[in-house]
């Protein structure tokens, strides 16, 4: 890891900042956890060298873009797969995962009015939800067949299990169908019991997003 201590700004929320501190958590890293206010954004955004957040900041110098960032947080963390092979499919649950945050920002930051929000939730239950779940349950059932683990990927905690616990946290939240998959609760139980992880999920607030 880096000399300085990383620091990274996100949002008061889970949103596309949680991967990284559950990454940095994982694997016991010190790091500030500089959270920005919705009401605080406005004046801060012409600061930020992308635009957007997250942002973390290394040794003086800042990277954006919350894949990159989770990814080589990963590497450095030794959370990354064992090879290639094990990276690629990370990094299709990384970037799945994306597709269905986008779902969830739609309702939760896009709908007009709380009609349409509530079809939103309805459609993310009903359709959206039971997928993409389906997506992730198909990628891992293989791996914990063949390694007789409950890790997503290879045999040892990876960057996939951490995606796939925030990737369900919102669905978990909003539907009980997350318990008709039992691949994905393995994965959860198991982030849920890791050092690190598993003091900052039990007392991490309630957040919908």
């Amino acid at each position: 890891m880096p000399e300085s201590i990383p620091k990274l700004t996100y949002f008061n929320l889970r949103g596309r900042g949680e991967i990284i501190r559950l990454v940095l958590r994982a694997a016991g890293t010190s790091f500030e956890d500089n959270r920005v206010e919705m009401h605080d954004w406005p004046a801060l955004k012409p600061k930020i060298p992308l635009g957007t957040l997250p942002l973390l900041e290394i040794n003086g110098e800042t990277y954006g873009q919350s894949a990159a960032i989770s990814i080589y947080l990963a590497k450095e963390c030794n959370l990354y797969g064992s090879n290639n092979l094990e990276r690629l499919m990370i990094d299709q649950m990384l970037y799945l995962r994306a597709d269905l945050l986008e779902e969830e920002v739609k309702v939760a930051f896009g709908s007009k009015d709380d009609q349409e929000r509530a079809a939103g939730m309805k459609k993310l239950r009903d359709e959206i939800y039971p997928k993409f779940l389906g997506y992730f349950a198909n990628m891992i059932y293989p791996n914990q067949k063949k390694t007789n683990t409950n890790f997503a990927v290879g045999n040892k905690l990876s960057l996939a299990d951490i995606i796939i616990h925030e990737g369900t946290q919102s669905a978990l939240q909003n539907t009980t169908c997350v318990h008709a998959y039992p691949e994905i609760k393995r994965v959860r139980e198991e982030v849920e019991r890791t050092p690190g992880l598993k003091e900052y999920l039990a007392n991490r607030p309630n957040y919908p997003l």
